[in-house]
């Protein structure tokens, strides 16, 4: 309710509610960037558009809890590519059928030696049967491979700099890193560590098995299991 000058009711009604807090200006700057469907120059390129797109939430969860730590940050960078990396993956598909779009990194398409339309047609299904069909089918896989090895390497990194956290040397203030808020950070990598074994395991490589993108009904137990437990997930070679 507001009031005029003298005291009494005015009729004109107080301004709506707006938050000073501007969004985060990588989320604005990245998704702008990647709407074009240019696919990625390098891998590096890649790695960096996972850190700009996930990191963020990260980022201000540890301020949700006051913690501000370079240790703690560099951990969530290093999991944050994990997850992007990881999603790039199994965005390929879809994206492929619905759009005709390829977005993977070009230099490991010229390393490879293959075409982006050779890429379409596999992952629209329109291959064939042909000796050359199936040496392109396992181009798709090395390439892929690349990415899910690039994933795990990250996954492992922020594992190990979470693990570093426990130690008493890191201190925020005057007081160190709480271990259970750590763990807590933590917790994407049980379904990271579970995407990297269903990726190797099940899918052999291939971003167009089913098994890629189906729902995991054990998700939720092994994040609570995981959470209870404490600690941070180990990352399987």
């Amino acid at each position: 309710m507001a009031f005029d000058a003298r005291g009494g009711q005015s009729k004109i009604p107080p301004p709506p509610h707006t938050s000073t807090i501007p969004p985060p200006p990588s989320f604005l700057y990245f998704q702008a960037n990647r709407a074009d469907g240019v696919p990625f120059a390098t891998c590096l390129e890649l790695e960096r558009y996972a850190e700009m797109t996930n990191a963020p939430i990260h980022y201000m969860l540890a301020e949700s809890f006051g913690i501000k730590s370079i240790e703690l940050d560099h951990a969530l960078s290093h999991l944050a590519k994990a997850q992007g990396v990881l999603t790039h993956v199994r965005s390929v598909v879809p994206l492929a059928q619905r759009h005709s779009a390829m977005n993977i990194p070009t230099e490991l398409l010229i390393k490879h030696s293959i075409a982006t339309e050779t890429l379409l047609r596999l992952c629209c299904g329109r291959g064939g049967t042909t000796p050359e069909v199936a040496r392109s089918e396992q181009t798709l896989r090395d390439i892929c491979y690349e990415l899910a090895s690039l994933a795990h390497v990250h996954a492992t990194k922020a594992a190990r700099c979470a693990n570093g956290l426990f130690g008493k040397e890191h201190m925020v203030g005057r007081s160190a890193i709480p271990a259970g808020v750590v763990s807590l950070m933590l917790l994407p990598l049980v379904p990271v560590n579970r995407l990297l074994h269903t990726l190797s395991h099940q899918a052999k490589f291939d971003p167009r098995h089913a098994s890629l993108f189906l729902s995991d009904g054990l998700m939720p137990l092994l994040i609570t299991w995981r959470h209870w437990r404490g600690g941070i997930a180990t990352v399987q070679p």
